[in-house]
């Protein structure tokens, strides 16, 4: 099963800045160094924004949950990046209540 409304994610650039691509974030720092290592920057949000919708578009849900915010679906599959190395990543998607 493909996530569903894919094609309408939202992607707030705070998720981007403040967490993914953060050096400081207790969570995030991580990942930001991978991401930063594989040509993502702060300067240019919208690659990383395109590249994860692209991920979750073209791949699989491979884990589904209820919970009390809304179902919560887990996509894995290759991140494009700019250097053209690609990530493999499980990225998680909610669709809240309502919405």
């Amino acid at each position: 099963m493909k996530l569903p409304n894919g094609e309408r994610a939202i992607i707030a650039d705070s998720k981007l800045s403040e967490y993914l691509l953060s050096s400081t974030h207790t969570e995030g720092k991580d990942k930001a160094v991978v991401f930063f290592s594989r040509g993502f920057s702060l300067e240019r949000l919208d690659e990383l924004r395109v590249a994860l919708k692209n991920l979750a578009r073209g791949n699989e849900v491979t884990k589904s949950k209820d919970t009390i915010h809304g179902m919560k679906y887990v996509v894995e599959g290759l991140l494009e990046t700019p250097d053209r190395r690609g990530i493999f990543l499980r990225t998680v998607w909610m669709v809240d209540r309502g919405g």
